[in-house]
């Protein structure tokens, strides 16, 4: 190869002429190059080089995707309705264009199958969420037929059914209804529709777009000319629930009227006298108005269609109280009723008394007597019941509002303090704080002289503190938004710092933790001083301990323990513990020596029975469980501080390193008093 050219032998560059042969012959396709044989071609390298390499870059083609898996024609559906059910043989064309197993949803409702066919053979069908659809492997094309059974849906003068296709376009629905009398036959969503008498059956024709949940309802039409027909016969009854609240008196009641004789389309309430109707409910009702009367607001309601049989009228309204939390009461009623009966339940909807007096046209009865519905309906325990029949019950209602208690709303159940007192004269201060919280904002802390803080969190995450005075501190909360998370504790954990005096060869050690405007169930508190020196006895409102035991008992703790003994069994007896004695300032064993003889002994009692492990690992693993609540840290940290202007910024995790000797001190229920320590110290001699 020289000058950029190939050369494959010592001739030339060229390909050898051949014989000469066939005429070239014409191009076939439109742009495609003619064949010309005997001709030669000589090719530079580069060229001949990026021909190959853009013929070894380009890829083939993937395979076109098909936009949809599937694809539904028009839905034909024809059927009859015979008795309580209608039965419909149903015509889709179907084509897969996907290949593969394929999932069509096909069926919506509550339709029973009795038959389906693709192409005249069998299909599978496959529930999922439920929708029953077809299971077919494409690609294919064909037509499917299948026949459903659906049942009627009957109410009072109406009759009617309901389908669905979710995955077709279209629906063209023949359905032939039984009936000696003109219907009224509607189709929702419909954008044709035609219905014809055919003898004693009225056929139906409809075409409706995207059926994927179609109504069918029928009722009878009402004739100008029909002769007037007989008078209905009403009875009614009520069962009304009253609601006194502060400041307002609401009634919730349910009419359940029975129509008999006639079929009615009209009806008139009279709403109690004072009371202000804000909604009226029933089923198939058009519209519905108000007339004010001396007696009350008359109510008349007018149905879209004639009913007979059961028919029930929902009625809200309400009144105000009067100034003293009075308030006459009297109740709804169906005009025009042979028979009225009915109950009263009366609940409090806040802290108020409610007593009744003036009682007439009504009888006491225990609130367990009330029917199951009307005291379904109450969120609250019924104060009176009251049932009356056939006459005008009359009461006054009269509500007392008593001034409310403060409760106890956040509670810390247990507060755990870490203090590092340093040689050089710094003291940090770590406290985790176990809240139970109802409604509380913030939880309030309070500083000590000179006392910064450092980082505050909630459940381990950081969060933004606030300040309230030149003292306080402000941690936000998790408030509860449900009952049963107001009892779900949660942690707060504050870290500060105070400057005070470096340590002399003999002086006076004061300290004072952070204080909360909560209750403390169980305070402790882990204190670290620099070694080399000699403690005195401790004082102030904490005491010292040798080690940590949990004083609170839990709820089912407490049943277990009250519950009586079962048979062979002692039950255990609560023996007052003498306090501990005082624990002299002894050097802790180093981390990893513990840790080894902490593995030690529990390799030892790994097969034993916990009645017989030793009782060193019976105290190690109390320690641990609530002891020891910070746990130690395997090397000091660096505390970083903050600096002027970060004020609003989240702040970091900071633990406080775990060194020097080490004393415990307790409380038990801390009520806001000053949490202080106090001892005299001296250099050890040498």
């Amino acid at each position: 190869m020289k000058g950029g050219e190939v050369k494959q032998s010592k001739k030339a560059a060229a390909i050898p002429a051949k014989a000469a042969g066939p005429p070239p012959s014409p191009p076939g396709e439109e742009g495609a190059l003619p064949s010309l044989p005997g001709c030669e071609l000589t090719l530079d390298w580069r060229d001949f080089k990026g021909l190959l390499e853009a013929r070894s870059e380009r890829a083939e083609a993937p395979p076109e995707r098909t936009p949809v898996a599937y694809v539904l024609g028009c839905v034909r559906a024809e059927g009859a309705v015979a008795e309580r059910a209608a039965s419909l043989r149903v015509e889709v064309p179907l084509q897969v264009l996907a290949e593969g197993w394929c999932w069509v949803p096909l069926i919506g409702g509550e339709a029973a199958l009795r038959s389906l066919t693709l192409d005249g053979g069998p299909a599978a069908l496959l529930e999922r969420q439920g929708q029953r659809g077809l299971l077919v492997e494409g690609p294919l094309a064909g037509t499917l037929r299948c026949e459903l059974v659906l049942p009627l849906l009957v109410e009072a003068a109406q009759s009617g059914l309901e389908l669905g296709f979710p995955a077709a376009p279209a629906l063209e629905l023949e359905l032939s209804v039984p009936t000696e009398q003109d219907l009224d036959l509607r189709v929702e969503p419909a954008v044709r529709r035609d219905v014809r008498r055919e003898g004693k059956r009225a056929r139906l024709s409809a075409s409706v777009p995207a059926p994927r949940q179609v109504r069918v309802r029928w009722t009878v039409a009402e004739r100008e000319d029909q002769p007037a027909a007989e008078a209905p016969l009403l009875q009614a009854r009520v069962e009304t629930l009253a609601q006194v609240g502060e400041g307002s008196l609401r009634l919730r009641a349910q009419l359940r009227v029975e129509v008999l004789r006639a079929p009615a389309r009209e009806l008139s309430l009279l709403a109690p006298r004072g009371f202000s109707v804000t909604d009226l409910r029933a089923p198939r009702l058009a519209q519905w108005d108000v007339e004010a009367t001396p007696a009350g607001e008359r109510l008349t309601l007018w149905l879209e269609q004639a009913v007979e049989g059961a028919l029930v009228i929902e009625l809200d309204c309400d009144r105000p109280l009067d100034e003293g939390g009075r308030a006459p009461l009297s109740l709804p009623r169906l005009l025009g009723a042979v028979r009225d009966q009915g109950h009263l339940g009366l609940v409090a909807l806040t802290n108020v008394d409610v007593s009744i007096e003036d009682l007439s046209g009504a009888r006491r009865i225990d609130g367990r007597e009330l029917p199951e519905r009307l005291s379904a309906r109450a969120a609250r325990a019924v104060l009176h019941a009251f049932h009356y029949a056939g006459t005008e019950p009359a009461l006054v209602v009269q509500a007392t509002k008593h001034p409310e208690l403060p409760v106890i709303t956040t509670v810390v159940d247990r507060a755990a303090f870490l203090v590092m007192v340093t040689e050089d004269g710094q003291r940090y201060v770590q406290g985790r704080y176990t809240v139970r919280n109802a409604q509380q904002q913030f939880l309030r802390v309070t500083l000590g002289p000179q006392e910064e803080l450092l980082s505050a969190l909630r459940e381990g995450d950081p969060v933004k503190p606030a300040q309230a005075d030149e003292r306080c501190v402000l941690v936000p909360l998790r408030r509860a938004r449900t009952p049963a998370e107001a009892d779900e504790p949660f942690t707060v954990e504050v870290v500060t710092r105070v400057p005070q005096p470096a340590f002399a060869e003999r002086g006076a050690l004061a300290l004072s933790l952070p204080t909360v405007s909560l209750p403390i169930a169980y305070l402790t508190c882990e204190l670290h001083v620099p070694k080399g020196y000699v403690y005195d006895d401790f004082a102030g409102s904490l005491h010292e301990v040798e080690g940590f035991e949990d004083p609170i008992v839990s709820r089912a703790a407490l049943l277990a323990r009250l519950a009586p003994p079962r048979s062979g069994a002692q039950r255990p007896s609560i023996q007052a513990q003498a306090p501990p004695p005082r624990l002299r300032a002894s050097r802790a064993p180093a981390p990893q020596q513990q840790l080894d003889a902490s593995f030690s002994m529990v390799q030892q009692a790994a097969n034993a029975p916990l009645a017989e492990a030793p009782a060193e690992v019976t105290d190690l693993f109390a320690e641990q469980a609530a002891g020891d609540p910070f746990g130690a840290s395997p090397s000091p940290v660096e505390l970083g501080l903050l600096e002027p202007g970060e004020s609003g910024r989240l702040p970091i995790r900071i633990e406080i390193p775990e060194q020097g000797e080490r004393f415990r001190f307790e409380r038990i229920l801390c009520l806001g008093e000053p949490l202080e320590v106090r001892t005299e110290y001296a250099q050890e001699k040498r």
